[in-house]
């Protein structure tokens, strides 16, 4: 078994010895064959990784790394974004409009008295 973790750290899929995609609910995303050539789920053709690493699309167009480092995508080409973290900066800005706003009312409090 092989664990792959996209450019901020996070699980992203893993790959059994038969060469086949889990996503992290353990769903079956696809295959990989010996020759580099990735498939669906439902079998059908995604595209090719060739011997300089990139990841080829069905019509040859590059579409990038994927050994999950500089330049993340999944088994089926897409590329990765830390949709996990994306949302704890929204909240983490929220919070802190929340929190300025009543450190602003407390000192709106003190002037008053």
């Amino acid at each position: 078994m092989v664990y792959y973790f996209d450019k901020d750290g996070t699980f992203d899929h893993r790959t059994g010895s038969d060469g086949k995609f889990f996503d992290t609910f353990g769903n079956n995303q696809g295959y990989r064959d010996k020759e580099g050539r990735y498939f669906d789920a439902g079998g059908a053709f995604k595209g090719t990784v060739k011997e300089d690493g990139m990841f080829y699309s069905p019509d040859g167009r590059c579409l990038g790394y994927t050994d999950g480092k500089a330049w993340p995508f999944d088994p089926l080409g897409c590329f990765i974004e830390s949709k996990r973290k994306q949302p704890k900066a929204e909240d983490e800005e929220s919070e802190k409009k929340e929190k300025k706003g009543f450190f602003s009312s407390l000192k709106s409090d003190k002037k008053d008295r």
